[in-house]
């Protein structure tokens, strides 16, 4: 009988099976020095075993990891409520060490407050369950601190519209922008609103462009259906091109502050 493969678990084989490779290691050697047999180790690579704990933690130490393994499980098993569609894009946020990231009707995800993000995620999950409904706004609202010991550099640029439509209610969107206030205040964000949506070249979907801690630079972009990661040069340098043509159309970041502090007294 064909084992199912457990998709969300593909990645975490995979980073294993490329560790072991890299460590000289086999199977059989490797089950030998984690006390764990030949046969789980290939179901583990294969993503048709979902790990326990305490086997990603003896991976890591009988291939001396420093914990990666460890904390790939953790985030895995963090969202494990994320729609398939995200956690890629979710799991390359958490390596990057610079996201440039453009909207052109709201305030990214990375980037919301609580009650904005919960109210956009209960007008598009009509009929979802509270509780699941609970989990993608926790897991939405703590992907920023999460980011916060890595200090990526985080720039975005987005639409007047996105900060001036009301999401919720005029209290959400007050508390909405006071954040953003603070978020680049205290040096955490740069925030560049294009207020002039004529010409510019912009007005697409959102999207976001990752470079990686190991050199890599990958692209996300949104649709309806949730999304799709982009790793084509030629597709990323486009990206990229297009994001530097935002940022000659939009404001400065201080400009853009002392717009938000005047719709904030407004």
């Amino acid at each position: 009988m064909v084992e199912r493969i457990h998709e969300e678990w593909r990645q975490w084989g995979n980073e294993l099976k490329r560790m072991r490779l890299q460590a000289g290691e086999t199977m059989d050697s490797l089950a030998r020095k984690a006390r764990v047999s030949r046969q789980i180790i290939g179901k583990y690579e294969a993503a048709t075993r979902v790990p326990q704990r305490d086997k990603a933690a003896a991976m890591d130490e009988a291939l001396a990891t420093g914990d990666a393994l460890i904390l790939l499980w953790e985030q895995i098993m963090d969202d494990a409520h994320v729609p398939p569609e995200f956690r890629n894009a979710l799991m390359m946020e958490r390596r990057s060490k610079h996201i440039r990231e453009y909207h052109a009707i709201l305030v990214p995800g990375l980037l919301q407050t609580p009650d904005y993000a919960i109210t956009l995620v209960r007008a598009r999950r009509v009929n979802g369950p509270p509780e699941s409904i609970d989990q993608v706004v926790q897991t939405r609202v703590e992907r920023l601190q999460k980011l916060s010991d890595m200090r990526p550099l985080l720039w975005f640029v987005v639409e007047w519209v996105a900060l001036t439509r009301v999401v919720g209610d005029e209290k959400i969107m007050r508390e909405q922008r006071r954040h953003l206030i603070d978020l680049m205040e205290g040096g955490t964000i740069q925030l560049q609103v294009i207020e002039d949506s004529r010409h510019n070249p912009g007005l697409c979907g959102a999207y976001r462009v990752m470079s990686l801690h190991d050199g890599r630079t990958v692209g996300f972009v949104e649709d309806p259906l949730g999304g799709r990661s982009v790793t084509k040069r030629e597709e990323i340098d486009y990206l990229s091109t297009l994001f530097g043509m935002l940022q000659s159309e939009a404001l400065s970041p201080r400009s853009t502050l002392e717009r938000l502090k005047e719709l904030d007294h407004a």
